[in-house]
């Protein structure tokens, strides 16, 4: 905690860290391993003087709330903005290469889309903090975010819009009991479209779960 305190010169991150550290046991969120999401990494991507690719390295920041920050941790991701205007071929090297940056080894996951600069989304597998348990490669995180037994055949741009969502700023409302949810069918009209696309029904009950966890998550992080 003292060393995160140094690295982000933020008193309330720090609170926070604190606060998880005491009571990640007592309010299980995502099956993860971090309630509150505390600070994320960035770099950008340049061309130097000799006209080598290089990182240069941003501050710290506090990291947003979102659904994989709290199951993989929020110090675990790079964002690396990189301009329109690097060639293709620094591009191709930057997310297949044996990327090492402060003890840990990073892999390219996934690119999020913008105007410029754009934002290229590493995972660290292993390294400095993170121990033999907790190794996984970046494939198998893409592989949670979008399972593939779910999703056979899924386009490229259909995956780039669906691992937007992990990366979208969320409030956790609890983990429901096991056999809370049943898979139905969805409406076909007569033309054969799809009317519902993955819409379905809540009950009462399970709304009064998720509104109850949303208040205690609210109270717990604040």
């Amino acid at each position: 905690c003292n060393n995160i305190h140094k690295i982000s010169k933020t008193q309330m991150i720090y609170r926070q860290v604190l606060k998880n550290s005491k009571s990640n046991n007592q309010l299980h969120v995502d099956q993860g391993v971090g309630v509150i999401p505390i600070i994320i990494f960035s770099a950008r991507f340049v061309i130097d003087e000799r006209k080598q690719p290089a990182l240069v390295l941003s501050s710290p920041r506090k990291a947003p709330n979102r659904r994989i920050y709290r199951k993989f941790g929020s110090h675990r991701f790079l964002d690396v903005q990189v301009s329109r205007d690097i060639k293709d071929t620094y591009l191709e090297k930057l997310v297949t290469m044996d990327l090492w940056i402060a003890e840990r080894r990073w892999s390219f996951l996934w690119s999020k889309k913008c105007e410029s600069p754009q934002v290229y989304v590493f995972f660290a597998e292993e390294g400095q903090g993170i121990g033999c348990a907790e190794r996984i490669s970046a494939q198998d995180v893409l592989n949670w975010c979008i399972p593939k037994t779910f999703n056979p055949g899924i386009s490229v741009e259909k995956l780039d819009k669906r691992m937007k969502l992990s990366f979208s700023t969320t409030i956790p409302s609890g983990v429901l009991p096991p056999n809370s949810l049943s898979k139905v069918d969805d409406i076909v009209s007569d033309s054969g479209d799809i009317m519902t696309d993955g819409c379905g029904l809540i009950s009462a009950e399970a709304l009064d779960f998720i509104w109850i966890h949303f208040k205690r998550y609210e109270c717990f992080s604040n």
